[in-house]
């Protein structure tokens, strides 16, 4: 009986240690003016996560996303380098629009939203010659912008990722 409590137990603690909580706000940005769209907790996985290999100008990186509903989804495109000095963040709704907001460390793990302001902690993942994104905590709310528009600097949707949120791209 002790051995089925203990796996029991066991299995419950890898499952918790792998699960990851998001929270998060959209909205539509129509004169200015915010509408909220959906809101939602999104409990995951890093098996939810979607990875997709690319070949671009400044090299080889892998785009890691999350889905969140009503098409959107949010991610980061990793570069592998080391050290990690910096990172960017974006939201797209049905695989269109641009968005990219930068985050600067500004000191071990501790990462400052370049625009608006807001601070993360990043766990990366080491490996011998690169580091990438592994977890990402928000120490703040961190509002993530979207331009679905052909003006340039023109905000249509907003994901506001709300405080004590974990974006895992990553074990």
């Amino acid at each position: 009986m002790r051995q089925v409590i203990f796996l029991i137990c066991v299995v419950f603690s890898v499952q918790a240690a792998h699960a990851a909580t998001l929270e998060y706000e959209i909205f539509n940005i129509q004169n200015g003016e915010r509408v909220l769209i959906a809101k939602g907790k999104k409990e995951y996985s890093v098996d939810d996560i979607q990875i997709q290999k690319r070949h671009t100008r400044y090299g080889v990186n892998w785009r890691k996303t999350l889905p969140l509903e009503a098409g959107f989804v949010v991610g980061t495109g990793n570069y592998r380098e080391k050290p990690l000095k910096g990172f960017g963040l974006w939201i797209r709704r049905n695989g269109k629009g641009f968005s990219w907001d930068w985050f600067n460390m500004v000191s071990s793990g501790q990462f400052k939203k370049l625009q608006e302001g807001g601070f993360v902690t990043v766990e990366s993942q080491e490996h011998p010659y690169v580091d990438e994104v592994g977890t990402i905590r928000f120490n703040t709310d961190i509002s993530l912008r979207l331009n679905e528009s052909a003006e340039i600097g023109n905000v249509t949707k907003r994901v506001l990722i709300k405080k004590g949120s974990v974006l895992q791209f990553g074990p």
